[in-house]
C-alpha cells in the first residue's frame, strides 16, 4: 500500500508546481513608455548620418550596362539604434525637419541613452561665431595718457570699457562697425562698398601717319586714351577666418579689415603740360590691419591703431582710430531643451 501512495503524492506535487500560481518563471513586466520631444539643430539629421546612404560595393566584373542597385536611406530610429538605444514594441523615433524636433517614445532607461547621444552631438556640433568689429576715433592725447598708466593686454575689454567712457563724454566717436556670423574654420566676409573703376594704362598722344596742312594749320594730335581699367572698392571690407579652440571658449581670428577712401585725382606728368598729353589717376587712402589674434568668448581684442584721412569729429584736433574685435559664440540650437510629450 505504501509503495503505491508515494507515486501519487509526487504526481500531485508536480501538478502544483506547474500551475500558474506556483510557477517560478514569470514573464517580465512591460516597461512603461514615455514620449519626449527634443529641440535639435536643423543639421541634426546630417550630423548622425540619417541621409547618408549605404552604397552597394560595385562589382568590378559586372556589366557596365547592368542596373545599379538603389541605395537604402536609413531612418532616424535606425541611426539611433546604431548608437546604442533599442526600440522594442511600442517604441519609436521620428524627426520633424520643418520644426527641428526629435520625438522619441521609449522606456526611461532607453531615453537616457538617447539623451546621452544628443549630449555628445551637442558638444561636437557646429557653433556660430559672431564677430563684431569697431573703428573708434579718439583723441591721440587721451590714448597716450591711458597708455602711460596701463599696459595693453591680450584681453582688450578693459581698454574698450575706458573708450566707452570717452564716447559718452563726447571725446570719442564710433566711425564704423561691422558684424558677420561665421562657422568655425570657414572664411566670412562682409562689405559696404562703392566700386570705383579707373584707367591704369593709356595709349600715348599721337600724330596721324598722313596729314595735309594748309596755311597756318597745325597738325592734329590725338589725345591720350585709356586702354585698361581696374576696380577698387571704396568703403569697408571685413574678412575673417575664425577657428574655435578645443576648449569651446577661445577663438583664433585671422583678419584684415580695411576702410578705403578716394583721396583725390592726380595728373601726370606736370600741370603745365599740354592737356592732350596729360593722364589722370586716382589716389586712395587706406586704413588696414592684417593680424591674427586669440579672443575669448564675449571679450574684446585690441587690434591696433590707424590714422584717419581726416577727423570725423570736428572737435578732435589729433585723431587716432582704435580697432577692436569681439567674438561671441552661439549654439545652432538649444539641445538641452526638452518638452514632455502628451
Amino acid at each position: 500500500m505504501k509503495t503505491t501512495l508515494f507515486p501519487l503524492i509526487f504526481c500531485l506535487l508536480g501538478l502544483l508546481f506547474v500551475m500558474p500560481g506556483f510557477s517560478e518563471e514569470t514573464e517580465p513586466p512591460v516597461p512603461e513608455l514615455k514620449t519626449k520631444v527634443y529641440l535639435v539643430p536643423a543639421t541634426f539629421i546630417s550630423s548622425i548620418g540619417h541621409l547618408l546612404r549605404d552604397e552597394v560595393a560595385p562589382d568590378p566584373f559586372a556589366d557596365s550596362t547592368s542596373e545599379v542597385l538603389p541605395r537604402k536611406t536609413k531612418s532616424v530610429q535606425e541611426m539611433l539604434e546604431q548608437h546604442g538605444p533599442s526600440f522594442g514594441e511600442g517604441a519609436s523615433a521620428s524627426f520633424d525637419q520643418a520644426e527641428s524636433k526629435l520625438t522619441v517614445t521609449n522606456s526611461p532607461e532607453q531615453l537616457q541613452l538617447v539623451e546621452a547621444i544628443l549630449e555628445s552631438f551637442r558638444n561636437s556640433s557646429e557653433t556660430v561665431v559672431n564677430i563684431y568689429l569697431e573703428y573708434i576715433e579718439v583723441e591721440h592725447v587721451d590714448f597716450s595718457d591711458w597708455l602711460f598708466e596701463n599696459a595693453i593686454e591680450s584681453d582688450g575689454t578693459e581698454l574698450r570699457n575706458e573708450v566707452q567712457k570717452w564716447i559718452k563724454d563726447g571725446r570719442a566717436e564710433i566711425i564704423e562697425s561691422a558684424l558677420v556670423a561665421a562657422r568655425s574654420g570657414q572664411r566670412a566676409k562682409v562689405e559696404s562698398i562703392d566700386e570705383y573703376i579707373y584707367p591704369t594704362e593709356y595709349n600715348p598722344a599721337r600724330i596721324p601717319n598722313e596729314v595735309t596742312l594748309k596755311g597756318g594749320a597745325e597738325a592734329p594730335i590725338a589725345a591720350t586714351s585709356p586702354t585698361a581699367f581696374e576696380t577698387r572698392n571704396l568703403g569697408t571690407t571685413f574678412e575673417v577666418d575664425p577657428v574655435l579652440g578645443s576648449d569651446n571658449h577661445t577663438i583664433d581670428l585671422s583678419l584684415a579689415p580695411e576702410i578705403v577712401k578716394l583721396e583725390g585725382i592726380e595728373q601726370w606728368h606736370k600741370k603745365t603740360t599740354d592737356p592732350r598729353f596729360l593722364t589722370h589717376f586716382p589716389t586712395f587712402y587706406t586704413m588696414k590691419i592684417s593680424t591674427q589674434v586669440t579672443s575669448q568668448n564675449g571679450r574684446y581684442a585690441f587690434l591696433g591703431t590707424t590714422r584717419p584721412l581726416e577727423a570725423t569729429n570736428p572737435k578732435c584736433r589729433d585723431p587716432l582710430v582704435l580697432q577692436f574685435v569681439r567674438a561671441d559664440l552661439a549654439s545652432l540650437a538649444d539641445w538641452s531643451e526638452v518638452m514632455e510629450g502628451e
